[in-house]
Order: C-alpha cells, then structure tokens, then sequence
C-alpha cells in the first residue's frame, strides 16, 4: 500500500493535513488528552499513520505510528473474520447454536440455552446484563475465560433476546472461544496466524498480557482533579475476543485496506467476499448516540456496526469504545474507498468526533465542530449522574440516625451469582468494601442501615452501581444481603 503525505488528495473533496493536525492538537489540549494516534486510508495509499503527543504524562516520548493502543471493541470484528474462515471452511455455520458448538455453555437462561447462535452473540442481541458483565469481568482480571463463560449461569432472565441490541463482552468471548472448541488452537494463536501475520500486523498484539518486553506502548491515563494522572493497564485477556487487542496505526491502516479490499491483501483472497458480505449484513437495529451519522439508521452485523453518514448518506461501518485510561475508534467506508482508524491514551470520546469531522472532509459536507458535542456526554455520562448521586446522598445522610447495628455486625463476604464476591470490612470507625479482585473503596453512612460508596482507582469502579448501598436485615434483626441498584448480595455464612 503506497503512503501519500502531500496536502491534499487530488479527487473530490479532499483532507487539508495542516487542517487536521490543527484540528487535533486543538481537541488534544482542551480535553487534556496525552496522546492519540490516526491511520487514514484513501483509494489505496495511506494519507495518514502517525501519532500525536506524549505516550504519557511527565515524559516527553512521542506517539508514533508503531506505538500501541488498545483497539478495544474493534477486536469483535477480528473475532468475526477469523470466525468467516471457519465458516468458509465448512467447519461451521453463523446459526448454529453455541451450545452446540462450546461445550459447557449454559446461562441461566433456557431460552438463551436453547436459541442462542454464533449471529446472536457477535450481533449484540441477546440482551444478557451489560452492568452487571462490566463490574463481574473488570473487578476479576484474574478469572480465566472460561470461568467467565461458566459466571453466566447466575443471569437468569435476558433483557431484549433478538428484539433489540444488548450490548455484551461475554457473547462476543463465547463466540471466541468456539475457534479453540473447533480447532483445538488458541483464539490468540489463530487471529496471530490466520489474520495478522498474512497482513504484516507485526506491532499488533491479542493481549495487554503479552506487553511484556514491549516499550513503544501508550500509557493508559485517568483524571483526579482536573489534572492527567498514570492508571495501570486494564487486563482485558479474560475477555479477549471481545476487547483485548493492541494495534498502531500502521497496522489498523493494513486492516482497514483489507477491509475497502473486500477481504484481500493484495491480490490474495484472506477473507471470502461472500462471508464479508454475511458479517456486514445487519441483524439488528438500534441507535447509539453517535455524532455525526443518521440516529435512526444504523444497525448491527457481526462484530461490526453500520451507520449511515449524515450528510453524504454514504453507508459507514465501524465500532470502538473505552477500556482502562483510552478510546478508540474505527470505520471504513467502501463507497469512499476510505478507512479511518484513531486511538487515544485518556478517557474520552474524542475518536468518535474527530473521525466524522475527517469524513466530513471527504464528502464536502459543511464544516461542523463535532467535538463541541464531547461537553454534553460528559454532562450526559459523568457529571450529571455524579451531581446527582451528590444530591441523592445529601437527601439520605442523616447524622441523627445512626447505624442500626455495630459496625462489625455489617462485615463479611457477599455473594451475587453473576457479579461474584462483595467483601465489607471495617477500617477505624468507618466501613470499607473490595468488589472482585481490585475495585475498592470507602463506605460512609447515610442513614440507618444505608451507605454510599466512595470508590476509588478504576473509572469503572467509580462510574458503576451510582445508587446507595443498602443493608437488608431478617426478621431477628441479623443482616442477610445488601442491595445496590437492584442487585442483591446474600451474606455468606462465616
């Protein structure tokens, strides 16, 4: 694939690179963004592989086109191609169900049991407890995938099966695992053999685990008063399928011209035309709230999403999300012959942003500052429910009304069937809690037998469970489980 760095692209609306790196730089120090790295591909040759900023804060080493982020939910779509060559092989179908195809599969769900196919779970339409998949594999980095798998057996009840997207890690990672069920071979061995090493994908890797000996690696960051601080790097190898790879933008450019390519390197068939057709084929529709793109037509395939831009009405596939300390986002576009792919080191959405303003470029739309929109889903998501969750606590503390029991009389070990353990242990005269294995912090009191978390560390441990945490008592006044939105923990016997 050729690299053309002038200014402009020679046909149609074109991409001003003295724009962009404007446009970038000015987003990268309002929202106090360390560093982010940008592959663009356009008819063949790639226009864009470099990095912008600091791998970390306090350092001053570059991002650079080889530096490794995580790609985060554009693993699904890796996932799903080295799926199709199973599927071409005749070694499997997309209808067959999982419990047919992973041994041991089961939810608490028999309609899941029984229905569930190797679609449903790439498609996001099964529905099971998002919530509850993001506390259970985040706080518990060192349950296995398929401990994992076997957690789902505590959720009894699915939300949406097949009427509407369910966001999930977990389907994803049973569809995963299928490949080491059919093959006897690792989905990290496959992906490395059957998908990256064809590509050149030689940065890329399948796991946060196998960063070790590596040094051209960005550094996750979160925020504590207003100010940039080092997190640790989330390991996502329990979930691999769903989330788990680390890419650079010279290797996403190799992916997403596969992708324009209709699944070839070269001319070299790697991925069947007629199975790129079946992962891209909607199977279910529903809106994400993205910026940029028509809000009610976009729609699931597997492993991959399909919006329609706003203004050119060309149709755009892609996905992307969050994991400890980044985000990231992909699309390519064939209609454009175009393939953006951008990551960054802190937690926020600037990828999804800065990529329809690129587009924008392209297709000679009016120029709109997409990440003006990046104000309201921080009011939206962090500032508003955590203003809230303030006012909610003010409402509920009460000095007059203390505890109902002596403080020890709370502690101990806490059990939900799918989340796993909650342990209550007393420091001084306050309470403190550990979610999992890592999520921590103090519980301060409210009133009677509430208590409001205050977490600290992992944005997750801070964004989930907003409600108080309420202790349920039985008829001899003992405490026998703990409710926390909606979701109860039964004490464990001593």
């Amino acid at each position: 694939m050729k690299s053309l760095m002038n200014n402009t692209l020679s046909s149609g609306p074109s991409l001003n690179l003295e724009q962009l790196d404007h446009y970038i730089g000015t987003a990268m120090d309002q929202w106090k963004v360390p560093g982010l790295s940008l592959a663009i591909v356009k008819d063949g040759q790639t226009v864009v592989s470099k990095g912008y900023g600091i791998r970390e804060v306090g350092k001053d080493i570059p991002v650079g086109e080889h530096t490794l982020f995580p790609v985060t939910a554009a693993t699904r779509l890796m996932t799903a191609s080295a799926l199709a060559l199973l599927v071409d092989e005749g070694r499997l179908s997309w209808d067959d169900r999982l419990v047919d195809l992973l041994p041991g599969f089961s939810t608490g769900s028999e309609l899941v049991n029984q229905h569930a196919t190797l679609t449903d779970a790439l498609a996001s339409r099964i529905g099971l407890d998002f919530l509850g998949e993001l506390v259970a594999c985040g706080s518990r980095p060192g349950l296995s995938r398929r401990d994992l798998l076997d957690s789902l057996q505590g959720i009894s009840q699915p939300k949406c099966f097949r009427n509407r997207r369910g966001e999930s890690y977990l389907l994803p990672l049973a569809a995963g695992e299928v490949i080491p069920a059919i093959t006897g071979i690792s989905w990290d061995d496959f992906v490395q053999a059957r998908l990256f090493d064809p590509l050149g994908m030689t940065d890329s890797i399948t796991s946060p685990a196998l960063l070790q000996g590596r040094d051209n690696v960005a550094t996750p960051h979160g925020e504590v008063a207003g100010e940039r601080v080092v997190v640790e790097h989330a390991m996502t190898h329990n979930v691999g399928p769903a989330l788990s790879v680390y890419s650079s933008a010279a290797d996403m450019a190799k992916w997403l011209q596969c992708q324009l390519d209709n699944g070839k390197v070269g001319e070299q068939v790697l991925i069947p035309s007629a199975q790129i057709d079946a992962i891209r084929k909607v199977c279910m529709g529903g809106p994400i709230g993205l910026p940029g793109y028509v809000p009610d037509l976009m729609g699931c395939g597997l492993g991959v999403w399909e919006f329609t831009h706003r203004s050119s009405g060309c149709r755009v596939y892609g996905l992307g999300g969050d994991t400890e300390g980044f985000e990231a986002f992909y699309v390519f576009i064939p209609e454009l012959n175009l393939g953006i792919a951008a990551m960054v080191n802190a937690y926020h959405s600037i990828p999804q942003r800065l990529i329809p303003w690129i587009i924008d470029r392209y297709t000679g739309a009016p120029e709109t500052d997409w990440m003006a929109t990046l104000s309201d889903l921080e009011e939206r998501v962090f500032t508003g429910p955590r203003l809230q969750l303030n006012r909610l606590r003010e409402q509920l503390t009460k000095p007059s009304c203390p505890p109902g029991l002596p403080l020890d009389a709370y502690t101990g070990v806490y059990q939900h069937p799918f989340i796993g353990e909650l342990t209550i242990r007393q420091t001084g005269e306050t309470l403190a809690y550990t979610l999992g294995e890592i999520y921590q912090g103090a519980l301060p009191h409210a009133n009677h037998n509430t208590f409001f978390r205050e977490p600290v560390g992992s944005i997750y441990n801070q964004c989930l469970f907003r409600g108080p945490l309420r202790f349920n008592l039985s008829v001899e006044g003992n405490v026998e489980s703990l409710t926390i939105d909606d979701r109860v923990f039964q004490k464990c016997q001593a």
